[in-house]
This record gives C-alpha cells, sequence and structure tokens, in this order.
C-alpha cells in the first residue's frame, strides 16, 4: 500500500511539471494578444511574465520554479496533515499506519523535489536557469597610481562623465591585445585633454598624459554588430540572439557595425581601375563598397519581440534606434555576390504556380520594395535560389509584421506572414505586402 501511494504522488508530480511545461509553450503561441492574467510572484525569482514580448525560456523557467513551489508546500502540507492525524489517534492503530503512510510520502516528496534540483545545479546550473542570453562586454578599471594600484574608479562596456576629476596614473583592461580603445578626456561632455589607450598585451597600461580625467569612452575593435543602450553602454551580439539582456531589452538607442578589412588593393598596372579592383576584391571573397573591400561586413535585422518576432528594421551601417524596442536579433554577412536565380515569390502554394510578375525574381532589395502582380497581391510560397536573407513585412512601408527567411518556403500558412485576418484557425489571408533582399554568405 505505502509502495503504491509513493508511485503514485511521484507520477502526479511529474504529470504538472509536464503540465505547467505545455502550458508554457501555449502562452508563447499566444504572441500578440494582451496577457489576461496576472501571474503570482515566486520567491527567489525578480521576474515574472507581464507582457505579450516574454519569451518563452523566461516562461519555463517561471513555471518551473512555480511548479517546484506549489509541489513543495504540497509534499510538506501532507507531512504536517499525516504528523497531526499520527498524533490524534492514539489507540487506532490502522489509523495510524495510514498516518505514517502520508508522513514517509511527504518526506519522499521532498527529498525527490530537492535532490532533483540540487542535482540540476551541481550538473550546470544553466539547466534551471532556462536563460541563454549575450553578456555585455568587459571594460576598464582606472587607478590613482601606478601599476594599477591605489584607489579605482570602474568604467564598463560604454561610456561615463565624472562629477570630479580623477587623477588616473593607470588603467587595467578587460580585454585582449587591440580589442578594446579607451578615450581619456579631461573636460565635461567629453572635451579638452584627451587620450587614446588601446589594450595591450598586459591587462595594466600605464598613462602618458599628466590631466586628470573627467570622463572615458570605449570603443570595441572586435569585429561584430553591437548595440548601444541609453546609458552608453555596448553589447555583441555574435549571432542570431532570440533574447538579449535586462539592460538592452527595449533600451536599444543605437547600432554600430565593426567589419574586417581586407589588406588593401593596391594601384599596379593590372589594377587601375575602379572596376578592375571590384572585380580582385569579389575573386578574392571580399565585399565592395564605397570603394573599401571587406572580407566580412555585418548586417541586422532588429526585432521588436523576443524570439525573432514582431515587427523589424534591417540596418547595413550604423544608425540610431529610435521609436522602436529591441528584444531579439538576426545577424547576417553581406557578400557581393549574387549566386542563383535570386527569390522568386509564388501566388499559390508550392511554388507551382502564380509567379509575381513583371519584377521577379529578386536577387539585391535593399531599399523597401512592394509587391506587385498583375493578378492580385496575395503571395503564398518563396523560392530561394542562391544565398539571400528575405525580409518580408506585411505592411507596403515595410512595417507591421515582419519574418526573416535564409531558404524557400513552400507555404507561408504555416508562418505568422501567411496568417492575417484569421478567423480562429481558419480563413487565413496573405500577409506579405512589401519586402527587403539581400546576398549574405
Amino acid at each position: 500500500m505505502l509502495k503504491n501511494k509513493s508511485i503514485l504522488f511521484i507520477f502526479l508530480l511529474a504529470a504538472s511539471l509536464f503540465l505547467v511545461s505545455n502550458f508554457a509553450v501555449l502562452a508563447q503561441e499566444t504572441e500578440g494578444q494582451p496577457l489576461e492574467i496576472t501571474y503570482p510572484e515566486v520567491p527567489g525569482l525578480t521576474e515574472r511574465p507581464t507582457s505579450v514580448k516574454t519569451a518563452l525560456p523566461d516562461y519555463v523557467k517561471y513555471l518551473f520554479n512555480f511548479a517546484v513551489m506549489i509541489s513543495g508546500l504540497v509534499a510538506f502540507a501532507v507531512l504536517i496533515f499525516g504528523g497531526a492525524r499520527y498524533a490524534t489517534s492514539a489507540g487506532e492503530p490502522a489509523v495510524m499506519n495510514d498516518a505514517k503512510s502520508q508522513m514517509f510520502a511527504g518526506v519522499l516528496g521532498l527529498v525527490v523535489l530537492l535532490s532533483s534540483y540540487v542535482i540540476l545545479t551541481t550538473v550546470n546550473p544553466q539547466l534551471v536557469i532556462f536563460r541563454a542570453e549575450p553578456k555585455p562586454l568587459g571594460g576598464v578599471t582606472l587607478y590613482d597610481e601606478p601599476d594599477c594600484a591605489g584607489n579605482i574608479k570602474a568604467v564598463v562596456r560604454g561610456e561615463e562623465q565624472f562629477e570630479k576629476e580623477f587623477p588616473a596614473e593607470s588603467l587595467k583592461f578587460l580585454a585582449s591585445k587591440g580589442e578594446l580603445e579607451a578615450e581619456l578626456y579631461g573636460g565635461k561632455d567629453f572635451s579638452g585633454a584627451k587620450e587614446t589607450i588601446i589594450s595591450g598585451d598586459k591587462p595594466c597600461v600605464p598613462r602618458t598624459e599628466t590631466f586628470d580625467v573627467k570622463g572615458v569612452k570605449l570603443t570595441w575593435k572586435l569585429p561584430g554588430v553591437y548595440l548601444v543602450n541609453e546609458k552608453g553602454q555596448e553589447i555583441l551580439i555574435p549571432s542570431d540572439t532570440g533574447t538579449i539582456g535586462k539592460e538592452f531589452n527595449d533600451k536599444v538607442k543605437g547600432i554600430k557595425f565593426r567589419n574586417i578589412e581586407a589588406v588593401e588593393i593596391t594601384n599596379d598596372t593590372e589594377l587601375k581601375t575602379p572596376a578592375a579592383k571590384q572585380k580582385k576584391c569579389n575573386d578574392t571573397g571580399g565585399f565592395w563598397e564605397n570603394s573599401v573591400c571587406y572580407r566580412i561586413k555585418y548586417g541586422a535585422v532588429l526585432h521588436e519581440d523576443a524570439g525573432q518576432a514582431g515587427s523589424c528594421k534591417v540596418f547595413t551601417q550604423d544608425g540610431e534606434v529610435s521609436g522602436f524596442g529591441v528584444s531579439s536579433v538576426t545577424v547576417f554577412i553581406l557578400s557581393g555576390e549574387e549566386t542563383g536565380e535570386g527569390v522568386t515569390f509564388y501566388e499559390h502554394e508550392n511554388m507551382t504556380t502564380g509567379i509575381i510578375k513583371p519584377d521577379g525574381p529578386f536577387k539585391k532589395v535593399e531599399a523597401c520594395r512592394t509587391v506587385k502582380s498583375n493578378l492580385i497581391p496575395w503571395v503564398t510560397s518563396m523560392n530561394v535560389d542562391g544565398n539571400y536573407l528575405a525580409v518580408l513585412f506585411s505592411n507596403n512601408d515595410c512595417s507591421g509584421i515582419c519574418q526573416v527567411f535564409r531558404k524557400s518556403d513552400p507555404n507561408f500558412r504555416n508562418d505568422p506572414i501567411g496568417r492575417c485576418g484569421c478567423l480562429g484557425d481558419w480563413f487565413c489571408g496573405d500577409c506579405l505586402r512589401s519586402f527587403i533582399i539581400l546576398p549574405v554568405k
């Protein structure tokens, strides 16, 4: 009897965890609708789901901890109830034995919960955190004595102005050689005397100038995509990122790109004209732009919602981000070579009939373009022949619902860009009205 009750308790516990996990998935699928419930606070968690922009990992993290808390309370309640029954059942052996079984089941449940949590935390703490986000880069620390000793004033990730001048004698870089550049200013608003120092072989770098420091600006030299928040802090986005950190989520004010430039193409007898230089650049795997040959040139799509959802904006050069909250990023590398046939849109699914004429197929569309058709402005499938990034929008001005594709899609009905004006799950309309297409590597 005792064994059966213990098995039943463990089964119910596992079932509850499974159900709350499925609930997290369902909650994520309804993204785009306002939350209709207020989630209770869970001790030990600083956040709880508050809007449709809450990412799936955050839902899972919240519900996992919520399930552990509730299961622990249930097991503790069973233990207390069994203890109370045992204490009040003197002279009734059957009731006392049943109470003992209840107490044992409560203790067993608590042991199972605590053991599972401890095991997960010991093997890998990330298994119970359920969050993977890029971390802001390190920075520099200023010291008022040589050899990085004495009093300190820390500066990290971006820029900072001090209320009073700081007599910095040395700096300690939290970066490898050549990765980080620090500009020191002696006046207000980054004015006056200036000294530029780049991270070297050793973390501690002595100063060569004598003026006191009033402000510091940091510039990272690592190639990639950087987001800048309202505090001037920077974060490197190395690849597609479904959620960004708290200091940057909905706080991004700008974007920067640090590309890798190839060795300069010399003006020898064979490379006198810009066309010849461009061909040489492309033949060596480079990307030619503004008379510069890049080995790697980055671009990014900034998404309003987590998981590359919601509206978006496309960037291929430094710019300001205003009136637009950023929660996730798609990173790509531009290519100077247009491969294959390009991107072709079809009116019907499975890319069989109704080729969108007269403009397609498309190989490079840097500015927003509206879908044109001799029939109706509906697009249900897309063929991508070659290496291209297709950013599709539901409005004519490249706004509204946004979705990024790198390969063909035989039926948009399975994607947000093909499900507009639905009546439940039926009678959905095609959303695509405008697009941007870029050749990528």
